[in-house]
């Protein structure tokens, strides 16, 4: 049999006491999270929807539902001071309100925190194909004159999510940005490290690199010694 140990009560009485002082330090920042909220909102419908959450701040379908409201009336400070942060606290693995929640931001001229978002999101789900190739796009919309940076993302891009079997379409936005910067030589061989990955559009990919061989001139994307052996 094993040894009954003995508990002293001073100690089980402390430990009691602390976990419930945890618990109401915990119960008072949810109170004063959604106190917030009802001193900022005075829509009736919506502090409904918040009292709901108040008894239950895991619903899902609750927070998208608050979440549709704040973006279609882009009530601009819950929204960046508690309500998308809040959410993806609970569920960072939602790409598509990372993306909802940099747009709100973009769209109310917030770009620091527009690009805050961005990078908690990739920082969240690095390995989220549909993140990078949104973040890529600004990047190419916004800094198009940051040649060296751009590259730099992409590269990191693809170390991140690059072996996804969906990762095709970002491989092919770095494929045309190098076009555009006539990098023919980098062009090629980005089709060199798509062909060795089985991704979903694999035959379609190779139909494109044809395309691209055929349109262009060989020694201005084969490095010399290549061009002169073939």
């Amino acid at each position: 049999m094993l040894p009954c140990i003995l508990i002293p009560m001073e100690k089980t009485v402390n430990n009691r006491e602390r976990y419930q002082n945890q618990n109401e330090a915990s119960n008072e920042n949810e109170n004063i999270f959604f106190k917030k909220i009802k001193i900022e909102v005075n829509d009736n419908q919506f502090q409904e929807m918040w009292k709901s959450l108040q008894r239950n701040s895991s619903n899902f379908d609750g927070w998208v539902n608050i979440l549709h409201v704040i973006n279609c009336q882009n009530i601009v400070v819950n929204a960046r001071m508690t309500n998308y942060s809040k959410f993806l606290d609970l569920y960072p693995l939602c790409y598509g309100y990372w993306k909802k929640y940099a747009n709100f931001e973009k769209r109310n001229n917030n770009i620091p925190e527009f690009k805050k978002v961005l990078e908690n999101g990739l920082s969240a789900i690095p390995r989220s194909v549909d993140l990078w190739i949104y973040y890529m796009s600004y990047l190419r919309l916004e800094h198009s004159n940051e040649k060296e940076h751009i590259r730099y993302e992409f590269e990191r891009s693809l170390k991140m999510c690059g072996f996804d079997y969906h990762s095709d379409q970002l491989c092919h936005d770095y494929i045309s940005w190098e076009v555009e910067k006539n990098e023919l030589f980098n062009t090629v061989n980005l089709y060199y490290h798509l062909f060795r990955i089985p991704t979903s559009n694999y035959l379609k990919n190779f139909f494109k690199f044809q395309e691209f061989i055929f349109k262009k001139l060989p020694e201005k994307y084969l490095g010399l010694p290549d061009f002169l052996e073939r």
